[in-house]
């Protein structure tokens, strides 16, 4: 159950409700200088690095304009950030 200021705003199993934001959850391959434009513009969930690139987790409505990435599927950080931040 999702309740946000009182107010019922999913109810299911959570596996269920993170398949309400399918396809709202994506994973760009940024650079350093691509950070601080990401942030400001979409939610990050996360940011991981390896020995060649930066992976930032993102919450976005739309399509990512002028980025790499793939949509990923979501998990429970990404549903409270969808909802709650």
């Amino acid at each position: 159950m999702l309740l946000k200021q009182g107010e019922l705003i999913g109810k299911g199993k959570p596996f269920d409700l993170c398949k309400t934001i399918d396809g709202k959850v994506f994973e760009i391959t940024a650079s350093e200088e691509q950070l601080s434009d990401i942030s400001d513009s979409y939610k990050v969930g996360n940011i991981s690095k390896d020995e060649q690139n930066i992976y930032v987790r993102v919450i976005s409505e739309g399509e990512l304009e002028g980025y790499d990435y793939t949509a990923v599927k979501p998990d429970l950080e990404d549903l409270y950030l969808y909802y709650f931040d």
